[in-house]
């Protein structure tokens, strides 16, 4: 809690050294900033969703056109929050869904499979313990955002 003075609930359960591109089921929290319930309210034990709300809720299901291995597996709308729980197929997968073209998927293949060996997250299931260097860090947090998890938050966002 200390690393960000507070600032944050809870410390960052992302996986270091993960290419999130990898085939897997992936867990996500998004927060409504300053935790504001505008998206709906529970009422009776019921989420009634407000404009906001459905809004996000058509986004939502939107998410798979997005690229042709992303399946939307479960996801809910709470009043300050959402839950996603999104899955990459693996790299020939097609969910039948999306719009994206061939050559775009090609090319994201293409650099998933270049970008995986360059990371040194081999050596981080191998050893917990190693520490990786500064260098390595910068390149893995330049690849990060051209991984396939934070460009489909990215776009849904």
């Amino acid at each position: 809690m200390e690393k960000f003075g507070g600032k944050y609930r809870i410390e960052s359960n992302r996986a270091k050294f993960w290419d999130y591109s990898s085939p897997a089921d992936y867990f996500i929290t998004i927060c409504v900033s300053g935790r504001e319930c505008i998206l709906g309210d529970i009422i009776d034990g019921e989420m009634i969703l407000s404009e906001y709300g459905k809004i996000v809720e058509t986004e939502i299901k939107k998410i798979p056109e997005y690229h042709k291995r992303v399946i939307m597996n479960v996801w809910t709308v709470m009043p300050n929050h959402i839950h996603l729980l999104v899955s990459l197929g693996d790299y020939a997968f097609d969910n039948g869904l999306s719009t994206i073209d061939n050559d775009t998927v090609k090319k994201i293949h293409e650099f998933s499979l270049q970008a995986s060996p360059q990371l040194p997250q081999q050596r981080w299931w191998i050893n917990p313990k190693y520490q990786p260097n500064i260098n390595e860090i910068k390149q893995y947090r330049k690849e990060r955002r051209r991984m396939l998890i934070p460009k489909i938050l990215g776009k849904f966002k």
